[in-house]
């Protein structure tokens, strides 16, 4: 069996998602929109032939076997859509994934800076309540400059991601997919790069004045 679709049924139990590791010519598992609640699930329960995983509106909130994920060499596609998942830890996707999908999860921090190096693919995070900071800032801008991953935006807004903390500026950065736009609307919104905090300019004046009386002094004897 090269595929296995669950889509839009009433199946409420699945007695052991452990066996699906034993069908050795898996390539397309599909549950979606099922009465199964996974809740936590094990990537060690795919089979090493598996290429597309779909998991979307199964209540998955977890994840085990993250060594497991990075051992699936064919997996090229993989959607999360929908769940209640909190957390997802990118440093451990293989380097075949072309396409993650994390869209409409409770997910409120990423670390893009988990990101493999040199892996190309496309990434889809819209819809989750992310907590933007500058170090998220910074983050996407030095993954955008890459090169290597594509940022797909929501078709309504236009952005790949939204603020959850709608009252920090960082929620009015054009969080699109230009680097250079965004580090301009940061230099007079935030400062998240290299702009001087008003403590750090302070600090500056304070260290000019030194010098230039120091300087003043000396001149007087030559």
């Amino acid at each position: 069996m090269k595929g296995l679709s669950l889509y839009r049924n009433n199946i409420s139990t699945f007695r052991s998602f452990d066996s699906l590791r034993h069908l050795s010519q898996l390539t397309d598992l599909g549950l979606v929109w099922t009465s199964v609640q996974i809740n936590r699930f094990n990537f060690g329960w795919l089979p090493i032939s598996i290429q597309r995983v779909t998991l979307s509106v199964t209540g998955i909130s977890e994840f085990e076997g993250y060594e497991s994920l990075r051992n699936l060499s064919s997996l090229g596609y993989l959607n999360l859509k929908a769940n209640n998942i909190t957390d997802f830890n990118i440093g451990y996707i293989p380097p075949s994934l072309y396409q993650l999908v994390l869209d409409g999860n409770n997910i409120t921090e990423i670390s893009l800076s988990a990101v493999p190096p040199s892996h190309m693919f496309q990434l889809s995070i819209h819809g989750n309540p992310i907590q933007c900071t500058c170090s998220l800032v910074r983050d996407y801008v030095q993954t955008l400059e890459s090169g290597y991953v594509t940022f797909l935006a929501d078709w309504i807004t236009g952005q790949p991601l939204k603020c959850a903390n709608n009252d920090s500026k960082l929620a009015d950065y054009p969080w699109k997919t230009d680097a250079a736009a965004i580090k301009l609307h940061d230099a007079s919104a935030l400062c998240c790069f290299d702009c001087l905090t008003e403590e750090e300019t302070d600090l500056n004046d304070v260290f000019r004045r030194i010098v230039s009386q120091i300087f003043t002094f000396f001149a007087r004897f030559f």
